[in-house]
């Protein structure tokens, strides 16, 4: 110890991934490295010691001990930007990006933004009449939908939650494919929007990421750390794999993101760097002015393109139907295999960390306004009384606008970011139950979990960025 010691700060540490093309594969250039600001960053290298089993022989002290390995593990908690790097952990985590993967246009993304979300047009008491193509509504509120909307119709005697398209749209007046009829009598009924047509926006991208069509294809991950100090240390661990992704959109504030993930270090490689974003030479893998850095890509996207709850656009919807909601959580889990379960002989650090299994799942909080999810959860009707084997399903349609707008698109269009299921899969159960609180609002929290698709070729669930990144991820810079 010396006087001149001084106590660094965490502000001053970096951490940034590279997707690698393949396992093994450790040529990511330094200008294809994304750094994100974070608030938390307990992901590093980690080396478990153990002692020596306990032994007779008239000592009940350890008589040694050894190491049992070593892998990198742990997360990051950051605010997610939509510019543009947060593509790249998309892109890792769910295992594609389809942008303009077939024939380039509005259908695969290009110059296109989110379908409006205007809010579902749910009336307390109002009568709704059918006629041959056409959906009438006496209040006249049916104008917040356009041509292409898919909508339902709930509490309709001969039309219940059948899906209908929209084809023209007017306010009061509707026309709508489908066999629809007249009713006997006019009904009290809620028209729901099921999902909405991407618009076209000359400018703004929609990057839509899914699973692969082999499952288990997740991307290889290199990352690097680095730590301040009097001379800054670099780590670094190569085929990492994303186990866990989770969106949180709070009542109030920003979005967030928490990451877990596994890596390797193998023996072969070093684990440390003295100094990487600065120092030349001094280091075997230093090349240029520094191992690290590269002046083309070192900075962070825009700070002020995160995406806030309080934007009026942004939105939590349950079967088309828009819940108030206080905090909605997001979360995409693969399901690695543990460390010790991948070693072999000769080796310190794990051969692999496959991808076992893998889920989404979501959480989200609501005020009870009206039992019309709760009564649903449990008899499978909005008017039933009794208990029903129906497990309760619909889609989530999650989203987090930035209150900062793409400048490039030919319209209004901000930064932004979706989760959404679009073939009623997922089923949702009730957590807990409702526990009124003298003093307190009545809330309930919904659990939802994706099933696999019924219909052939939909995709399993989507997480989707809008910006103005005209490649698909992850591009090389």
């Amino acid at each position: 110890m010396a006087d001149t010691d001084q106590i660094q700060v965490a502000s001053d540490s970096k951490i940034g991934f590279g997707v690698q093309t393949g396992k093994g594969v450790y040529t990511v250039a330094n200008k294809d490295f994304r750094y994100f600001p974070f608030t938390s960053s307990p992901y590093g290298i980690v080396q478990p010691v153990a002692n020596l089993p306990q032994e007779g022989g008239g000592d009940l002290t350890p008589k040694g001990s050894y190491k049992s390995g070593s892998w990198g593990q742990g997360g990051v908690q950051f605010i997610p930007r939509f510019v543009d790097d947060l593509g790249f952990i998309l892109a890792s985590v769910m295992g594609q990006d389809y942008y303009a993967t077939a024939t380039p246009g509005p259908a695969n993304g290009e110059n296109s933004a989110f379908g409006r979300s205007t809010e579902d047009y749910t009336p307390a008491a109002a009568t709704i009449t059918f006629t041959a193509g056409h959906i009438l509504d006496s209040a006249s509120g049916l104008g917040v939908y356009k041509v292409g909307d898919i909508i339902k119709v709930s509490n309709s005697v001969s039309n219940n939650a059948t899906p209908f398209t929209v084809t023209t749209a007017a306010a009061g007046d509707l026309t709508v494919t489908g066999n629809t009829v007249v009713e006997a009598t006019p009904v009290k009924a809620t028209i729901a929007l099921m999902s909405s047509i991407d618009a076209t926006a000359t400018g703004s991208q929609i990057h839509t990421f899914a699973f692969k069509a082999k499952q288990s294809d997740v991307p290889y991950v290199t990352v690097r750390k680095l730590l301040e100090g009097p001379t800054p240390l670099g780590e670094e661990t190569v085929d990492n794999r994303f186990g866990q992704m989770e969106l949180t959109l709070p009542n109030v504030g920003p979005m967030t993101c928490a990451l877990e993930l596994n890596g390797r270090t193998p023996a072969n490689r070093n684990m440390f760097y003295a100094d990487p974003f600065n120092s030349v030479g001094s280091d075997p893998n230093s090349v240029g002015r520094s191992a690290w850095y590269d002046a083309a890509n070192n900075g962070y996207d825009d700070d002020t393109a995160f995406g806030l709850s309080v934007d009026p656009n942004s939105v939590v919807k349950i079967a088309g139907g828009k819940i108030q909601c206080t905090g909605a959580v997001i979360t995409t889990a693969n399901n690695l295999q543990q460390a010790d379960a991948g070693r072999i002989i000769g080796d310190i650090t794990p051969l692999d960390f496959p991808v076992l299994s893998r889920v989404m799942s979501i959480r989200a909080q609501m005020f009870m306004t009206d039992d019309y999810i709760y009564r649903q959860l449990f008899t499978g009707s909005l008017t039933g009384r009794k208990f029903s084997s129906k497990i309760y399903a619909g889609d989530i349609d999650f989203r987090a606008y930035s209150a900062v707008g793409i400048t490039s698109a030919s319209i209004a269009t901000q930064y932004a970011l979706q989760a959404l299921t679009n073939d009623t899969n997922v089923q949702w159960s009730l957590q807990g139950a409702v526990d009124p609180k003298p003093g307190q609002p009545l809330t309930m929290t919904l659990v939802g979990t994706v099933q696999r698709p019924a219909t052939p070729g939909k995709k399993y669930a989507m997480v989707r960025l809008q910006n103005a990144i005209s490649n698909a991820y992850p591009y090389v810079a």
